[in-house]
């Protein structure tokens, strides 16, 4: 599926923690305690509280390093849709 659908149901993230990225080719996962995880394939892009772009989609020979490590450990305390093109942890 293209995007992020209109319905989709996140609430059973909150609370949660996130305890490890998965980092492949076209695909990143997001694995929460206790047993849930998501997964981001295609371009993505990670901003933080203040809107600013910590890290993003780019192409394995430009990219020097990963820079979305300090999301380990945060919990969830919510989140937004604004589908088809986004979903955000709040």
């Amino acid at each position: 599926m293209y995007g992020v659908p209109a319905n989709l149901d996140l609430s059973r993230f909150k609370g949660t923690t996130l305890i490890q990225l998965g980092v492949g080719e076209f695909q990143m996962q997001f694995r929460f305690h206790p047993h849930l995880w998501i997964s981001v394939e295609g371009r993505w892009e990670v901003r933080d509280s203040m809107g600013a772009l910590v890290d993003e989609t780019k192409e394995n020979a430009k990219r020097v390093g990963l820079y979305i490590h300090p999301l380990l450990g945060k919990k969830v305390d919510g989140y937004s849709l604004d589908a088809p093109s986004l979903f955000a942890n709040l």
